[in-house]
């Protein structure tokens, strides 16, 4: 079993209080099966861990972990005597006696923890754990001559962190940082010795000396690379110390689970997060998982979604200064984001053709720097969302795949444009992203008319095709329709016919649609901790208009799959104001139980809303019935 300790820490019993504390406080552990059990300090001390202890009284090793998780949750005096009973039935004699020293020290019983270090000694030798807490024992009795039972204890053991520790903050104590520098490096003189020269390595790296911390790694490495503790302190001083991709380098040619134990395996993974490194970080959850242990899956089922959240949006580029300059690549359609990566909700392509479309400039303003962040309003809004619609358009409607590539100024917004594209910049941006054709635009004013110029770009023939639309005020939707109709079928062509959900937005709802779209982007991007929250403004809105599109467009199930979508984003960035529509939101999608594809939702929104019973139900009758594998294994995951 795996237990989360103490949320609150230990507190001293107050007398005058009416409430007993450890009733107040609360405990997470796991039962065996995995499940996660919350309960009070005193339940866990008065009734669960008797029990675990009589349980486990015959196991040493289940029973020692019981001792060790009551120590560090301050129940020393309630386990005294299950460390009696291991030290006597431990065949691992030294993990016995050091159990029970420590429980004796816990309970202030120094004598008793002295009389059986000292004992162990006498029938089994020294060794470094042994003398390092015998040592403890010395120094709380304010003998001496601890200082030098615990050198001895390093001679026999550098590596143990907890004598090393302490040794060297002796030094730092009566002669600083030098003093505790030079007691590393007498440390490090000891045979077999590592972590002093790590721990030196730390100091050179937080002093910003990362050649100098480099070099002792190499060293270290060279020797004790099949030391699991030894990559657990390299990976994290280097991940702490903001060297994410140094640690990368250095750590993931070298790691395997069986050699070195899942903890170096978890900083890594940490640091594949940092850099959204999305395929290995999947790769090494899958290798983690057989590990058997419910804490550590319910962890790593946690960062598989966390990543399933990048694993189209990816950064390609970027550039110093002081804003940090990204863009993003969306492959799917932007209302796909955050529900838990349904692949049976988009099309499969096999090595289809990649259309590049990049977000259109915007001439109304030419009297602006050559690029600014801006809000998700009026063109600047038109400048992303026509790209989008054409995106979504190109996966369901012809045999081609899309990547939607979005610049924006990390913790800031998107960035437009305001100057036009040559040949030039349209053959670097193609090269750049790794694809024969770009779609992308400009857009300009006059009047009430938009002027749209759309660029249709092939790199293999070096060529760019100009379609031109008025897209007028009164009639924008069926003119904005005109327009994508005849950049996708007619200068893309490659035309497949749709058998999907996926119905092409009529005239008179297109308006609504496409302010849907950048709204929707905008949530994606805060979700998935690309801009900040704070960013967000009239959440509520936009929630609604996805309601009220769904509820006026009942034959189109992508207005109830923005809907999913975007309560999931909001209850993602931590959001409450989903919960206000949840009747709304159930009502819709119970009561469109028919359809193809939105229904499956169903089970998705139970689960946003925390309704478990009602989710085991439709789970239940959903996989009695369905036979869509890719579904069956999105189901299974939620």
């Amino acid at each position: 079993m795996g237990k989360i300790h103490n949320l609150f820490g230990n507190k001293e019993n107050d007398n005058n209080n009416v409430e007993n504390p450890e009733d107040q406080e609360t405990m997470e552990w796991f039962d065996i099966s995995g499940k996660k059990i919350v309960v009070t300090k005193g339940q866990w001390k008065n009734e669960i861990l008797p029990k675990m202890l009589k349980g486990h009284w015959d196991n040493a090793n289940n029973l020692y972990d019981d001792i060790i998780h009551a120590l560090e949750d301050g129940f020393a005096n309630e386990v005294k005597e299950a460390a009696e009973h291991l030290k006597e039935i431990d065949e691992i004699k030294e993990r016995g006696y050091t159990a029970l020293g420590i429980t004796y020290m816990k309970c202030d019983l120094y004598d008793d923890a002295e009389n059986v270090l000292k004992e162990y000694i006498d029938g089994y030798g020294k060794t470094g754990i042994i003398l390092t807490n015998l040592a403890k024992v010395y120094y709380a009795q304010k003998k001496e001559e601890y200082i030098d039972v615990l050198w001895e204890a390093l001679t026999l053991d550098p590596n143990q962190s907890n004598g090393l520790y302490w040794y060297a903050s002796i030094y730092r104590e009566s002669e600083d940082e030098e003093g505790f520098i030079s007691a590393l490096k007498r440390a490090a003189e000891i045979e077999n010795s590592w972590l002093p020269q790590v721990l030196i390595a730390k100091e050179h790296l937080v002093k910003k000396e990362f050649d100098k911390a480099k070099e002792i790694y190499d060293s270290v490495l060279e020797k004790h690379k099949d030391n699991g503790e030894a990559l657990t302190n390299i990976s994290g001083d280097l991940g702490q110390s903001g060297y994410i991709n140094e640690m990368i380098e250095i750590i993931s040619p070298i790691y395997e689970l069986e050699k070195h134990s899942p903890t170096p395996g978890l900083n890594l993974l940490q640091g594949y997060f940092q850099t959204r490194n999305y395929e290995k970080g999947q790769a090494l959850i899958k290798e983690l998982m057989v590990v058997q242990n419910p804490e550590l899956r319910n962890y790593l089922v946690h960062m598989s979604n966390e990543f399933d959240k990048m694993r189209a949006i990816k950064e390609v580029k970027a550039e110093d200064g002081d804003v940090k300059i990204n863009l993003v690549v969306l492959d799917s359609p932007i209302w796909y984001y955050n529900l838990k990566n349904p692949e049976w909700l988009t099309v499969k392509k096999e090595d289809a053709e990649k259309i590049g479309l990049i977000p259109y400039i915007d001439l109304t303003k030419e009297d602006k720097p050559e690029a600014e962040v801006q809000a998700e309003d009026g063109v600047g809004t038109l400048t992303r969302t026509i790209p989008l619609y054409i995106g979504e358009r190109i996966k369901f409607c012809t045999n081609y795949d899309e990547n939607v590539v979005i610049p924006f100024a990390e913790n800031f917004g998107p960035i437009v444009s305001n100057k036009e594209y040559n040949q030039v910049a349209f053959k670097q941006i193609s090269k750049k992203l790794g694809i024969s054709k770009l779609i992308t635009g400009s857009i300009a004013m006059k009047n009430t008319t938009l002027i749209v110029k759309n660029y249709i770009y092939d790199a293999i023939k070096d060529s760019v095709e100009t379609v031109i639309y008025d897209l007028d005020e009164e009639c924008f939707g069926e003119d904005l329709n005109d327009m994508v109709k005849d950049v996708v079928e007619e200068h893309l062509g490659n035309k497949s016919e749709n058998s999907s959900y996926y119905i092409v937005p009529s005239n008179e709802d297109i308006p609504m649609y496409i302010s849907a779209l950048g709204q929707q982007l905008t949530q994606t991007f805060i979700a998935n901790k690309y801009l900040k929250r704070e960013a967000l403004w009239g959440e509520k809105g936009m929630l609604n208009w996805y309601f009220n599109m769904a509820l006026q467009n009942p034959s189109n199930e992508v207005a109830k799959v923005m809907v999913a979508a975007g309560i999931a984003k909001s209850k993602e960035y931590g959001s409450k104001l989903y919960l206000e529509i949840k009747k709304q939101v159930i009502g819709l999608f119970e009561s469109h139980k028919e359809e193809k594809y939105s229904k499956r939702l169903l089970p998705y929104v139970y689960k946003i809303y925390d309704m478990e019973d009602e989710f085991n139900e439709i789970k239940e009758k959903l996989l009695s019935k369905e036979t869509d594998e890719s579904f069956i294994k999105w189901l299974n995951s939620l």
